[in-house]
């Protein structure tokens, strides 16, 4: 019934660009309500070789989730906060993240590797984990620091690292972060 709506709304439309606008309007309406945190958004042992392939990996992700307005966008807004601090918080863990306008839904995504990467030149550990933040720019409030406050700080916790380092599943972190997040 709502792609009926939507159908309808858009043969009224006299124009193939107001078309493209009234889908990409309803694709962000649709996304702004995705949970932050879904087992969509989770990789376990993945191959990954470089800091590069799991940013790449982890945005191509949210795209295939539809949870991105342009990926290359979203990418590039990684990258940038990248370029100002690294992200790598020691232990083994880094946390990409960006406040975007090419983010459709506020995400929270979890890649574990296989084998660790190298994050950034000089890190005395490599990074076997990775939660990547990505948040609307629009979103009121402040979503994206308070969720990055909240993850270094649960870092920083043996018992949260050890706990998530346990976690084998999708389904087992999303419960595990889910619970320790204030979501």
């Amino acid at each position: 019934s709502q792609c009926q709506a939507i159908l309808a709304e858009a043969m009224a439309l006299e124009t193939a660009e107001e078309v493209r606008a009234l889908l990409q309007e309803k694709r962000q309406d649709a996304s702004a309500v995705l949970p932050i945190l879904t087992k969509e958004t989770i990789c376990v042992d993945a191959d990954c070789q470089s800091k590069a392939e799991v940013i790449k990996t982890l945005i191509d992700n949210l795209e295939v989730n539809g949870r991105l307005a342009n990926s290359t966008g979203a990418e590039t807004a990684i990258w940038e906060r990248e370029g100002i601090s690294p992200t790598m918080l020691g232990f083994g863990i880094a946390i990409p993240h960006c406040k975007s306008d090419h983010i459709a839904a506020n995400t929270i995504s979890i890649m574990k590797l296989k084998e660790p990467v190298l994050w950034n030149e000089g890190d005395e550990v490599l990074t076997d984990t990775v939660f990547m933040l990505t948040v609307r720019a629009s979103d009121a409030g402040n979503t994206h620091m308070r969720i990055f406050a909240q993850l270094a700080r649960r870092i920083m916790r043996d018992e949260f690292r050890t706990s998530s380092a346990a976690c084998t599943s999708a389904d087992e972190l999303m419960s595990y972060i889910g619970q320790e997040l204030e979501l």
